[in-house]
């Protein structure tokens, strides 16, 4: 163990000094308006409702597909994945089988 050492330190000569500041306007800190209050306030809200909402949104596969509806409105939500794959990557030509295979699985209307 390292031998202790003390120090002492002579008392802080401690001064107040007075400036004048002189401006155009007087200083005021946060002066947000009524408006711009609600717009971050309203903002603030949205983002933790955003959040709530999908945490709550989400609803296990296996659940899912023990409900009619909610099987059926998951089968709906991926035929409109592929229509959007589709859309996103019709210029691809290394993908036109897939889309034949979907164009053929996908039931008639």
């Amino acid at each position: 163990m390292a031998a202790s050492t003390s120090i002492e330190l002579p008392p802080l000569a401690l001064e107040t000094v007075e400036i004048p500041l002189i401006g155009t306007s007087p200083l005021i800190v946060h002066a947000w308006s009524e408006k711009a209050l609600r717009a971050m306030a309203d903002n603030q809200q949205k983002k933790a409702t955003k959040a709530r909402e999908a945490r709550r949104a989400y609803t296990s596969t296996a659940y899912a597909m023990s409900d009619a509806d909610l099987r059926k409105q998951v089968v709906q939500r991926a035929w409109a994945d592929f229509e959007a794959l589709r859309k996103r990557h019709a210029g691809l030509s290394e993908l036109a089988r897939i889309f034949e295979a979907i164009d053929q699985a996908r039931p008639a209307e």
